[in-house]
């Protein structure tokens, strides 16, 4: 799947589990590679549809900071599917 229909999931899924929204938000995002303007923009739109989950305010945060997105977005995967409390 592209990683843009992956986000309009995202971006459209209402009360589903954080853990598995976020999954699919940074698999998607770090499809998006070095297009930085893309991740940005992505990230904005998500958030924008997702206010209240502070799982994809961090995960957006720590992608936006991040010098290798790709890499980024998968220790996040790992920490977040590691994580019992999210």
């Amino acid at each position: 799947m592209h990683p843009i229909e992956r986000l309009r999931y995202v971006a459209r899924a209402g009360s589903a589990e954080q853990r598995e929204l976020v999954s699919e938000a940074a698999t998607a995002l770090g499809g998006l590679g070095d297009d930085g303007p893309g991740l940005v923009l992505s990230c904005k739109r998500l958030v924008e549809r997702q206010p209240t989950s502070g799982p994809m305010w961090w995960l957006c945060a720590r992608l936006l900071r991040a010098a290798d997105p790709r890499g980024e977005a998968w220790r996040c995967v790992g920490e977040i599917d590691g994580d019992p409390t999210a």
